[in-house]
């Protein structure tokens, strides 16, 4: 049995007594293959529903219900840490997992931290209201006040499922009573999680992705506020700003480069007139400016 959480494959060790998981993993796992993660809810969606309708994920419950019950282990390695999850497949590329959801009231609407599909697995369906992120809005640039539009609702009965994609989908699930539902996620994550009133549906705040920019920004950004704190050896701080410098996001690139520009100004003094043509405006304005200010 396979331990390690990033690798998780233990019900593949009998592809006979669960052929569609094993299928499923076997679409997923071409998919990845062929670079195409990103697309991994889309292109697995058939072998998902087949697995949704099979008998395979309850015989998994089933054995693994027993083999608690019989002593054989306290806590299962297919079990999260919340408890509420049953985590069935586990790989460095996607995730697949029994959920238990249960009723809790949202105070705010959260947009997706990746592509998912969730089927519902319980014979009371429930619905899934969808809005979309507001016109013209860039998933990577939050900002305050902006409004999310309703996108209607889907309701799902028992062996149906929905594709939700993190850069289009903003979903309020509503369930009345503990619903188990089985989820399949690519580990391509958003850059951001938007937050939006439910009231109003206006974006209040965002949160980090897993390794995403904001997390990259703020270690940037941390970097530069320890300097300025404490006398410490700057040369490997300097070594990370300078590789956060080329990130993809623009507000990264610019969080590295103010902290290069406050621990060293010398240092950053390259990186600084290279940012003068930065393709993204705002830095290149930016930079333009503070070489004025502190290189002329």
């Amino acid at each position: 049995m396979v331990k390690a959480m990033h690798d998780q494959r233990s019900y593949l060790s009998d592809k006979e007594c669960f052929p569609q998981l094993s299928a499923l993993a076997a679409a997923a796992d071409d998919c990845v293959a062929k670079g195409r993660a990103e697309h991994l809810t889309h292109d697995c969606r058939a072998w998902f529903d087949s697995l949704l309708l099979s008998d395979d994920l309850s015989r998994i419950v089933v054995q693994s219900l027993q083999s608690v019950a019989n002593g054989d282990l306290v806590h299962h390695d297919w079990l999260s840490k919340t408890a509420e999850e049953w985590v069935v497949l586990e790989t460095r590329d996607y995730s697949l997992r029994l959920v238990a959801r249960k009723p809790r009231p949202a105070p705010l609407l959260q947009s997706l931290n990746f592509n998912c599909l969730v089927g519902n697995m319980s014979g009371q369906e429930f619905s899934i209201a969808r809005y979309y992120f507001p016109p013209d809005s860039k998933i990577d640039e939050f900002k305050v006040g902006l409004q999310a539009s309703e996108n209607g609702r889907i309701i799902l009965a028992r062996g149906q499922s929905v594709e939700l994609l993190a850069s289009q989908d903003i979903p309020k699930i509503d369930i009345r009573i503990p619903t188990l539902t089985l989820t399949l996620y690519s580990k391509v994550y958003a850059p951001l999680i938007w937050c939006f009133d439910t009231a109003s549906l206006k974006s209040v705040m965002a949160l980090a992705s897993h390794d995403s920019p904001v997390r990259r920004q703020a270690g940037a950004s941390m970097l530069q506020h320890i300097h300025q704190s404490e006398t410490l050896p700057v040369e490997a701080s300097l070594a990370n700003l300078s590789k956060l410098v080329l990130d993809s996001s623009h507000f990264v690139r610019w969080a590295a480069i103010q902290g290069l520009c406050a621990i060293d100004l010398e240092y950053a003094r390259p990186y600084l007139l290279r940012a003068a043509n930065d393709p993204h405006s705002s830095i290149a304005s930016a930079a333009q400016r503070a070489i004025k200010t502190y290189l002329n």
